[in-house]
């Protein structure tokens, strides 16, 4: 809907009534809208001084019809009948009104505009008005009228085009139809001439026309017939609304109103409508009509400036003048743009401008270009054979030459000479990686001008038009070319670089699996054709690939195999049809046969066959070398169409995914509307990603279907589900780019990686470092490191460097000199390791362990290795002598490393071409990193010299030295290919498999980070690139050295509590292809995640540097992707291997990885991977019994959290995620990890109780009955009191809050920010027992203490914050201002100095005013946080455990519970009761002899189903539970008082609480609420064991019994003191006598009000430690029941079950809960 919509009533002194209305941009008639002309002609009408009414839409446009975003919910049930009624009632006033109206049309008047405008008498319009009925378009049919009047206007026949086939009546057209009255020039005329006709309605000189009732224009009845006949034949020969019903609906609603009159027609209109309004060709295209508006919106583009709209060229040139470009030149020319065609000979140029003419003809014959516009377009066209002077003035360049790279390259280095400096250069490339084209330009490229601009053949007529941006492409030239594409009448899709960009790379998969049903699952070609186009597609695989011609198919097969050979399984089909002559339509023979007269195909399967024949023996010879399995007979003998269609589209789907997750394409309706134009998807499904949405549901359900594909297939490799798939099924997401994983925000002791840098990898022996010293590898590395953190090098404490071939004491002196170099003062040592392969990632470990321990605390750490300056081989290495005499695994230590990757290959079943296949996967990844320049942040350029010989082709002349700088991997190779590989030998075996091209490079190079605890980092400011969490090294068989990885990885993951598809990338040494595709293989790593920007094999393995090199890239490619947890590992030679695991924390940020503005970050609550809902705690974890896995519990509950078992209380929306005061307390509170990490351990501990009440499934369905019973009084007297005093959370403010807990109790004053975290921290504890209540008057008052400093300093950060908006704002108004004025034309050099001077003067100072925010912030924690996590960290830890315990043990019975309890306790009382009896809890304690499957315990579904149903009414009675709240509350004076005498009271209590102690618990896994209690029974000088035992001995003893029995008190007092103890009796049994339960409730109840009159004395304080101990003693059945009073507070009381063994459980502690210690 949109806003700013606006209605005016203006009575002129003729008395004609002057309506005129605006919606901008069109004027669309929403809801809004209609309500407020309702309302104005109402008042036109019942003014006496208005003859008659004029209607008029502003800003140059009547209406472009309803708001399609309300159609919806127009028929909704639940919607207003005001709202379902209202446009109706406007149109049946305007008809039947007892004043005329005249509509005056000053431009579009489309669907309900045109509709309106039919109800009004007469209408008057200029030349310029237009008029159509476009509904089918989007699925529906005219609803408010339009198919009943039109015809009865403008006559059946000319009406029916309007509506089936979207005709747009021009003015004049309408005119002569009789739509207008009258026709005028301009906007003046018109108010004019429309009064005057209004006028003589009302006077009676024109006819008043009911156009309903009309029948003068629809003519006999066989006219009708004859007219309905025809457009039936038309739309059944139709192809282009197959699959629509609204074609044959809108036609079917107009005969039958002709028919039967036009008030019939009008009901059968609004019920058809209504159907067509929920069907799913609607919803579809609706859908594409949003997404296609959606596809020029750039905001996900970083730096879009929404002001500059663009600007469009004065004059283009298009290089190549075929098919392509002369499609190009027609688009721009119809623009009324110049064009220059440039091609490479006369000849060839005249056929480009006689194409070019044909094209603009055929525009001008289709009415899309006038005769003058077509002859001005030919006058502008220019011809040229070279590149001359004519391109020097031109704006913008497209080459269209053909798809060979060195042409094109060539063409751009050209340019880049003769171009006027801003020119844009594009290319039309469909395939080519445009990184690789801009190599020959790179000046252009460096300042954002190359971009790609993808056009879909035939050019002027495809309306897709792709812009590919390249990293470097400036925002502005991507805005000129959408700009461009809008005025040429295209769809501009705007996606990223890479093979294939987003069409043609979503697309690749369908071709290559369309081969491989026909080569290997044995489908015929035609079946598939026949499936695909009965399912909408224009055409079948195979007819597509005829019509493309096989030489182009196999053409971008093969760039597509090369990019994405992990999951390309090919064929040699095409080839062998080729050889044989048959190429497609072009040969005439292809997949079917085509005669010179007709290209209708035949089909030919006597002729194909032995093609399909020979390339399915070669399919399954390939299968089984990739290790690809056999297809499922039964599911290929049993396949069905929609198998078919499955196979063709869901691939194409999970590429999307991939195509999304990579950045390439900004929303996957972009990817919707790119099938619907570039690859004929039928727009009536939606799109692509759309339709798998809507025929699936969700991302989760596409997934077990593609992986039920998958295995259906043998795993053939393009039906491995995606991880982006992965991902969005394991939130259960729509089709999108996943939401990046949340970050843990990291505690102060993490060691964490502030800096890191690397030199680029040269080639050993060949390359650029292969001259230079390994002190010159690492001084640059060290030097970086310290400018980039800006830290003093004294206060470096240990340099620790991994190294392997430096012997003896080289390498340890070659690194003490690199550190005094680097200007590392001699204070500072250093020291070498030696690990082999994993040196540089043991040195990590080895200095962040040192940091850890306080060693130290700065580190730098890393690995360097120059292979060309020492010797790989060392002759002096002999084998042992015992070795030699018995072998084994010890003589494998000796094994070269070549020859281990044989074992692996041989052991492990590794083929050549698996083996090839990882290694072209590495060199394209690797190649796409490179041109894109990616990396290049974390390389740091080295000035070094290079020995060559003067004479480059005699290699014995002299050597010279050259200056050169190394700045790019030199390893990587461009376009490599499993062929290419092929033709290498094995190195190490002569039957081998291992090869030169899929094996590692002997390289050099170096890495190196910084490290400190987060602690050191926060306190110079700095930010962190990343945590390092974990390292595990493992041993493995020397022989088979290359599985380490295998090993190490699950090690690191079990050390972590992660599982493998936790981890959001891999960086996995390929060593060799043979154990890195095994290790990948095993460990079921998906494949998108691993190296993603290459290995070993095509970067290079310095063996020194490769661990810190995989972490910088690590980590700056996390940062790059947002993800969260990186592994690095390797494997290790004689036999190890190693593995690290990386965490980018919430404030993770290094210096250089820039943001465009400064920030305060803020922690979203729900990042720690929890839940807190209506005051329980809801996780997967629980829910569905999923295994806790340590360390990682907390974190990883946020992937599940979404498909959580709806919540059965309205509180379930995330109260806390828009609590901006939480999050702040959050920020500064950084030591929350620390608590999170407490948490854990008592996690850990409740787990092993697992099972032990697994039988508590009856007992708990028993105990609702009870709960029910006495819940009903209790909740009705805490609702008076609640609406008396309104002390329950309604308000949301910073001052102070009191509310009263069930027993009377207070609870204390906390400020918001306090009483919020505190919340959080309790909540769960309330759900199993009432163990909050004494926490909360334990540790009460010393956080209120803190909690009034800290508000105090809150409302100094809240200033400060204003402060920085406010500041901010101001920038951007700035800036904002600056680049409208740098837009103008003439804007002056002064004022361009003045406004940018400002902008930086407002940019400094806000960035002054940020960082000062964030220092304020961090001295807040650090003054605050402490006190605060004391107490209620400790309440966690030594609480949690508890509560944990009852929500997981008691698993189903807690579902039960909480299904049955609030069910009925919202029966008898109301929601408002159920939420304001915050302290009412319920856990349960078996009895031993109920068994698990006894009872009526429902199943999960029954429960989920259940919940679901209630969730909805228990919503909407809270929200009125919530307003009711808000009307009771109390004036501020009444307030304070209440506040005042609550803390007076609250004093007294805790005078109480802090003089008594707990009552024990025997149970011995439940000593965690024991423990709680520890601090405070040890202030007051007892020991807290010790107490333990005495309370235990105490209750344990007969004495203890007997003197229970003797002291019990009445219920009006007794007792020592002033305590207050009741007798009752505990039933044994609940089932029993449930009323026994209820009796002794009110018994208490009873007594409690009585005490709440009860005056302490003076002596009762908090140093008064006198105790008063009574029990009572009672047996039943066996069973002994205890009621404990300790102290003189009445509210002490507690209930212990002593079975036959001496155990004792709490049964009650206030006389309400069951407890299960």
């Amino acid at each position: 809907m949109q806003s700013g919509w606006s209605v005016e009533l203006n009575v002129d002194n003729q008395g004609v009534a002057l309506i005129s209305f605006s919606n901008p941009p069109v004027n669309a008639l929403s809801n809004p809208l209609s309500k407020a002309l309702w309302d104005k002609l109402k008042q036109a009408y019942e003014r006496s001084d208005v003859k008659a009414i004029v209607l008029f839409g502003k800003n140059g446009v009547f209406s472009g019809g309803a708001d399609i975003t309300e159609f919806a919910a127009l028929y909704d049930p639940k919607a207003s009948p005001q709202d379902v009624q209202l446009k109706a009632d406007i149109f049946q006033m305007l008809e039947e009104g007892s004043k005329p109206t005249v509509a005056a049309i000053n431009g579009v008047a489309f669907g309900g505009g045109l509709e309106m405008i039919l109800c009004c008498q007469e209408r008057v319009g200029t030349k310029r008005s237009s008029f159509t009925l476009p509904e089918l378009r989007i699925g529906l049919i005219p609803g408010l009228g339009g198919t009943q009047r039109l015809p009865r206007v403008i006559g059946l026949e000319a009406a029916l085009p309007v509506m089936l086939q979207t005709k747009v009546l021009k003015g004049p057209e309408a005119a002569k139809l009789g739509l207008l009255a009258a026709l005028v020039d301009g906007e003046e005329e018109l108010l004019m001439t429309a009064k005057k006709v209004a006028l003589e309605l009302a006077q009676g000189q024109r006819e008043r026309k009911n156009h309903l009732k009309r029948t003068d224009k629809l003519g006999s009845p066989e006219q009708w017939n004859k007219i309905e006949r025809f457009a039936k034949s038309e739309l059944q020969n139709s192809k282009l609304i197959r699959g629509q019903p609204q074609y044959q609906v809108c036609l079917e609603t107009i005969m039958y109103g002709v028919r039967n009159g036009g008030e019939a027609g009008l009901q059968y209109e609004r019920q058809k409508f209504r159907e067509l309004v929920a069907s799913p060709t609607a919803k579809s295209l609706i859908h594409v009509f949003f997404a296609t508006r959606a596809t020029s919106k750039l905001d996900a583009i970083p730096g879009v400036s929404p002001e500059y709209k663009g600007k469009l060229p004065k004059k283009c040139a298009v290089i190549g003048g075929g098919l392509m470009g002369s499609g190009i030149a027609t688009s721009i020319l119809a623009c009324g743009i110049p064009v220059v065609v440039k091609e490479v000979n006369d000849e060839l140029a005249k056929a480009a401008r006689s194409r070019i003419e044909s094209n603009l003809d055929s525009l001008h014959k289709r009415s899309k270009l006038s005769r003058e516009a077509l002859n001005a377009a030919k006058r502008a066209l220019t011809m040229t054979t070279e590149f001359d002077d004519k391109f020097r003035d031109v704006d913008l360049v497209i080459e269209a030459a053909i798809e060979d790279v060195k042409l094109k390259q060539e063409i751009f280095a050209t340019l880049e000479k003769l171009v006027k400096p801003d020119c844009i250069l594009a290319t039309n490339t469909s395939s080519i990686d445009i990184d690789l084209i801009a190599t020959a330009c790179p000046k252009a490229a460096e300042e954002g001008r190359v971009i790609g601009a993808h056009f879909f053949s035939p050019a002027h007529i495809m309306q897709l038009l792709e812009i590919v941006r390249i990293n470097r492409t400036s925002v502005r030239v991507i805005q000129d070319l959408v700009a461009l594409g809008k005025k040429m009448g295209k769809t501009p899709i705007v996606v990223g670089n890479c093979v294939g960009f987003a069409v043609n790379r979503m697309y690749f998969p369908q071709s290559n699996v369309s081969d491989i049903m026909v080569t290997y699952l044995g489908l015929c070609p035609y079946r598939i054709d026949q499936v695909a186009e009965e399912f909408g597609l224009p055409m079948g695989p195979f007819k597509l690939r005829d019509l493309v011609g096989f030489d182009v198919s196999v053409a971008v097969g093969g760039v597509a195999e090369v990019a994405y050979a992990d999951r390309v399984f090919r064929s040699s089909l095409l080839k062998n049809m080729i050889e044989q002559g048959r190429k497609g339509q072009k040969s005439g023979a292809g997949f079917y046969r085509y005669s010179s007269q007709s290209r209708q195909p035949q089909k030919d399967e006597d002729a194909i066959r032995p093609f399909i024949e020979a390339a399915s023996k070669e399919v399954k010879q390939t299968a089984s070398k990739l290790d690809i399995g056999a297809p499922d007979q039964n599911f290929i003998q049993n396949i069905k169409d929609n198998d078919i269609i499955d196979l063709l589209i869901l691939p194409v789907v999970n590429e999307g995914m991939r195509v999304l997750e990579d950045g390439i394409s900004q929303r996957s309706s972009d990817l919707d509307i790119a099938s619907i134009l570039g690859m004929g998807f039928p727009a009536y499904k939606g799109g692509i990603m759309f339709w798998a949405q809507s025929q699936f549901g969700n991302s989760g359900a596409i997934l077990k279907r593609l992986d039920y594909l998958y295995r259906a297939t043998g795993k053939c490799p393009m039906l491995a589900p995606s991880f982006a798939l992965v991902r969005a099924a394991m939130l259960n997401g729509p089709l999108e780019r996943p939401p990046r994983p949340p970050r843990y925000m990291g505690g102060d002791d993490d060691v964490v990686i502030v800096s890191g840098f690397r030199t680029a990898v040269g080639k050993a022996y060949r390359g650029g470092f292969k001259d230079t010293p390994m002190e010159d590898l690492i001084r640059p590395i060290m030097q970086r490191l310290l400018e980039d953190t800006k830290i003093n090098p004294k206060d470096i404490e240990d340099v620790v460097m991994g190294m392997v071939l430096p012997r003896g004491d080289h390498g340890e002196v070659r690194l003490r000199t690199a550190n005094l170099l680097a200007g590392i003062p001699e204070t500072t040592p250093c020291k070498t390791v030696n690990r082999l392969c994993s040196s540089g990632l043991q040195a990590i470990a080895d200095a962040a362990a040192a940091i850890t321990r306080g060693d130290y605390d700065i580190a730098i750490a890393g690995g360097v290795e120059s292979m060309s300056t020492h010797a790989f081989h060392d002759n002096s290495l002999k084998k042992h002598p015992e070795v030699l005499r018995v072998g084994g695994n010890a003589a494998d230590c000796y094994l070269s490393m070549g020859e281990t990757s044989e074992n692996v290959a041989a052991r492990y079943g590794i083929s050549r071409e698996r083996q090839d296949r990882l290694a072209v996967v590495s060199h394209a990844r690797a190649a796409a990193a490179l041109l894109s320049r990616k990396q290049r942040n974390e390389i740091v350029p080295i000035r070094t010299k290079v020995k060559v010989p003067e004479n480059p082709k005699d290699k014995a002349s002299k050597m010279i030295e050259r200056e050169v700088v190394v700045d790019k991997d030199e390893g990587v190779r461009l376009g490599v290919t499993m062929s290419s590989l092929a033709k290498l030998k094995p190195v190490f075996r002569k039957e081998g498999s291992t090869t030169a091209g899929n094996a590692s490079q002997i390289s050099d190079g170096a890495a190196a980070v910084l490290l400190m605890k987060r602690s050191e980092a926060q306190k110079r400011g700095l930010g962190c690139l990343g945590t390092l969490r974990a390292f595990a090294v493992v041993g493995v068989e020397p022989g088979v050295m290359g599985i380490g990885p295998a090993v190490a990885i699950p090690a690191l993951l079990k050390k972590t509590g992660l599982a493998v598809n936790d981890i959001d990338l891999y960086e996995i040494n390929e060593a060799f292809g043979s154990q890195a595709e095994y290790s990948i293989a095993v460990l079921g790593i998906n494949r998108d995640i691993v190296n993603v920007n290459g290995g070993a094999i095509a970067i290079g393995h310095p063996l020194g540097m490769t661990g810190a090199r995989q972490t910088v890239s690590l980590l700056n490619e996390l940062h790059r992707r947002g993800g969260r947890y990186g592994v690095v590992s390797m494997c290790i030679g004689s036999g190890m291997g190693a593995a690290a695991l990386y965490e980018v924390t919430t404030f993770d940020r290094a210096s250089r990885i820039k943001e465009e503005e400064p920030s305060v970050r803020l922690l979203l609550f729900r990042d720690v991977g929890i839940r807190f809902v209506g005051g329980k705690i809801f996780d997967r974890v629980y829910l569905e019994g999923l295994p806790c896995r340590g360390d990682h519990y907390m974190t990883t509950l946020w992937s599940s959290a979404v498909s959580v078992v709806p919540s059965v209380s309205s509180a379930s929306n995330y109260i806390y995620d828009d609590d901006e005061e939480l999050r702040t307390i959050l920020l500064s509170c950084k030591k929350y990890r620390d608590t999170m990490d407490m948490i854990v351990r008592a996690a850990k501990a409740y787990r092993r109780s697992l099972g032990e009440l697994a039988v508590a499934g009856k007992a708990a369905g028993e105990v609702y009955t009870c709960v029910a019973e006495f819940s009903k009084s209790t909740f009705e007297e805490e609702r008076r009191r609640s609406q008396a005093h309104s002390v329950f959370g309604t308000r949301r403010d910073t001052s102070s809050i009191v509310f009263e807990d069930q027993d009377g109790s207070t609870k204390f004053l906390y400020p918001e920010n306090i009483r919020n975290i505190l919340t959080v921290l309790g909540e769960a504890e309330k759900n199993a027992h009432d163990g909050t209540t004494l926490f909360m008057e334990r540790v009460s008052n010393p956080i209120i203490r803190e909690g009034r400093r800290f508000h105090e300093k809150y409302m100094e950060l809240h200033r400060l914050k204003e402060q920085y908006k406010n500041c901010k704002l101001r920038y951007l108004e700035a800036q904002k201002s600056l680049n409208k004025e740098l837009s103008k034309p003439k804007t002056s050099m002064e004022a361009q100095v003045k406004g940018w001077a400002k902008v930086d003067e407002l940019r400094r100072e806000y960035t002054n005013i940020s960082s000062h925010l964030l220092r304020f912030a961090t001295q807040l924690e650090q003054e605050h946080h402490q006190a605060l996590l004391e107490h209620a960290g400790a309440f966690i830890l030594h609480h949690y455990g508890t509560l944990s315990a009852s929500l997981d043990a008691v698993k189903p019975a807690l579902k039960l519970v909480r299904e049955q309890w609030l069910s009925g306790a919202v029966e008898f009382l109301g929601e408002s009761d159920v939420l304001d009896a915050r302290s009412f809890h319920v856990a349960v304690t078996p009895p031993s002899s109920v068994s698990p499957s006894s009872g009526n315990v429902r199943s999960l579904e029954e429960r989920v189903a259940y919940l679901e149903a209630e969730n909805e009414n228990l919503r909407d009675e809270c929200n009125s539970w919530k307003q009711a709240a808000q009307n009771h509350e109390l004036e501020i004076s009444a307030k304070e008082s209440i506040i005042e005498k609550l803390r007076q009271e609250n004093e007294k209590l805790r005078s109480i609480i802090f003089s008594s102690s707990n009552a024990p618990s025997s149970r011995k896994t439940s000593d965690l609420s024991f423990l709680s209690n520890s601090r405070e029974r040890s202030s007051h000088g007892g020991d807290a064991k010790d107490e333990m035992k005495r309370d235990k001995k105490e209750a344990e003893s007969p004495t203890s019994r007997s003197n229970n029995n003797n002291n019990n008190n009445s219920a009006s007092g007794g007792g020592t003191g002033h305590g207050h103890t009741s007798t009752v009796s505990v039933p044994g049994s609940w089932k029993e006598s449930p009323a026994a339960l209820i009796s002794q409730y009110q018994a208490y109840k009873a007594s409690r009000k009585s005490s709440r009159n009860v005056q302490l004395p003076a002596s009762s304080s908090t140093t008064d430690k006198v105790e008063d101990k009574t029990s009572q003693h009672m047996e039943r059945n066996g069973q002994h029941y205890y009621q404990h009073s300790r102290g003189n507070n009445n509210s002490n009381h507690h209930y212990y079950l002593q079975d036959n063994n001496n155990n004792h459980n709490i049964l009650s502690s206030n006389g309400i809960c069951v407890d299960d210690k």
